[in-house]
Parts: structure tokens; sequence; C-alpha cells
């Protein structure tokens, strides 16, 4: 959302929310079908109004108020590259996840740092499945 649309101060946002906003869409293969299937199983045909195959195109779309996107990565950052504010939302409805795959040829043996960045990988996905909770 951009920082001054009225939804961008809520904790979540349900899809319904957004029936009425035009859609900025990040137009990649499989990511344009899954961002327009999680619009289809809430029973939604959004208006898209810009198309982009560069996130950061997306962002600035969004940050100058041309509409809401659906992105599937949270940057550590609430700025676009040209220095105006988004609100990244969690939607609050339930929406199917993305598989997340590691993949590697079994002709060739894995290098001690393959492991490693396999191991890591595996962990971040299982601290994002089963997140710790905060503690005050």
């Amino acid at each position: 959302m951009p920082a001054d649309h009225p939804l961008a101060a809520s904790p979540q946002v349900f899809l319904r929310e957004l029936s009425r906003e035009p859609m900025i869409l990040l137009d990649l293969p499989h990511s344009r079908e899954y961002f327009l299937g999680i619009l289809a199983g809430a029973g939604l045909q959004p208006e898209i109004r810009h198309r982009s195959l560069n996130y950061e195109t997306v962002r600035a779309f969004v940050a100058h108020g041309h509409g809401f996107s659906i992105l599937n990565q949270r940057p550590k950052h609430d700025l676009s590259y040209d220095g105006e504010r988004v609100v990244a939302l969690p939607i609050a409805d339930s929406v199917p996840a993305l598989p997340v795959v590691l993949a590697a040829m079994r002709s060739v043996r894995a290098t001690a740092r393959a492991r490693a960045v396999s191991d890591i990988a595996a962990q971040v996905v299982a601290d994002a499945l089963n997140p710790e909770p905060l503690r005050a």
C-alpha cells in the first residue's frame, strides 16, 4: 500500500478490502499466476492498472499511489528506490503458500558449501513455518 492509503495503518488487510482498488501486477511467470490465483480464490477480479517485470518498479508505482500490489517477499526497508514510502501488510485471508524447492543433480557430489547452504535454507524455512513467540 502507499503510505498515505487509509488501509496502511491497519495491522493486516482482507483481500475483499482491495476489491475496488487498482492493482499493480508483478508480471513474471508463475508469480503472475500465483498472485491472480490468490485474488480469484477470494472471488476478486482485479483491475490491473500497471504491469511490470521488475519488483522495484512495482513498489515505486505503489508508493506513488497508483494501486496496491501483492508481492512474495518483504524488503527490510519501507522505501522505494526513489525514496517514497510503501507499507507492507500481511494478508488476513488464508492464502496458498508458495512452494520452496532446493534442487541438486544426483550425479554431482555436493560440496561442503552447497551442503551448508542447503542446511541453512532448510533451517530458514523451518523457522518461518514454526516461528518462536515474541517475548516481551
